[in-house]
């Protein structure tokens, strides 16, 4: 029998044959290809939720904001600013917003 690389033996299974090795191979391969969570949250994560721990006590210090108030308290962009707000523990929108008008947000 000729060697065959994984992928060759992959796709020369046919599934309406399947036999129980061909199964017991493709249960091994799925199992080898799944990786196990660290658990612990990387540096982009931390930093994202002491952003969100920081926007959160902005919002309770200060009552009522919009998103510039973040931007301009933080150095945020925008849309991360919007985000941050949307997410943020105990950050609620009290206004629907549309043209010029602007969308304010306070604590729940």
């Amino acid at each position: 029998m000729e060697k065959m690389n994984l992928t060759a033996r992959i796709n020369a299974i046919n599934f309406e044959t399947l036999t129980e090795d061909e199964f017991n191979f493709l249960v091994e391969r799925a199992l080898k290809s799944v990786h196990k969570a660290s658990g612990k949250p990387t540096k982009a994560q931390v930093a994202r939720l002491a952003d969100l721990e920081a926007v959160a006590n902005f919002v309770a210090e200060k009552g009522v904001v919009t998103c510039a108030d973040v931007e301009a308290e933080f150095g945020f962009s925008n849309q991360k600013a919007a985000r941050l707000l949307k997410d943020a523990p105990g950050v609620v929108k009290a206004t629907e917003a549309k043209g010029k008008a602007k969308a304010t947000w306070t604590v729940a």
